[in-house]
């Protein structure tokens, strides 16, 4: 489905679409986690409602995060040479290999400090950055009007 919809598009936009979504997501747990009570409800119904929608917007957030990485390695592959991309690539991944590593060391340590809500909100934040970045190399770079 996936090959399908982004067939014939560039892939500044087939990336922006994917860091549109996944920021449209992020929101949208960011809402749900001020509409839902801090615990989880007395009723079947409730948990499970809860849970499956906690759920089931963390594992598209996982899945699109999935695309979105897949899908910036195209853009490199568009926007520059191949002896540019080689550098850059490497660059890219040494700089998401460190912050991941980082991130999953110190990540309990700062939800503590500055809570969950913060957290999804500057991730949300970053994901519309990092949007606004890639809308601006697809117009330089892969589709100058």
């Amino acid at each position: 489905m996936f090959s399908s919809l982004s067939m014939g598009r560039s892939p500044a936009l087939v990336n922006s679409w994917l860091l549109f979504i996944s920021a449209l997501l992020l929101f949208m747990f960011y809402c749900a986690t001020f509409v839902t009570p801090a615990g989880l409800p007395d009723d079947f119904i409730g948990r499970v409602t809860v849970v499956t929608t906690f759920f089931g917007i963390y594992m598209a957030e996982d899945i699109l995060a999935m695309f979105v990485a897949m899908q910036c390695a195209s853009v490199a592959q568009a926007a520059f040479s191949v002896a540019d991309a080689k550098r850059l690539f490497g660059l890219v991944q040494l700089g998401n290999s460190f912050a991941a590593m980082t991130v999953g060391i110190f990540i309990g340590s700062i939800a503590a400090a500055v809570g969950t809500e913060q957290l999804l909100a500057a991730q949300t934040g970053l994901l519309v950055l990092s949007l606004m970045l890639n809308v601006h190399i697809g117009r330089r770079y892969i589709d100058p009007f």
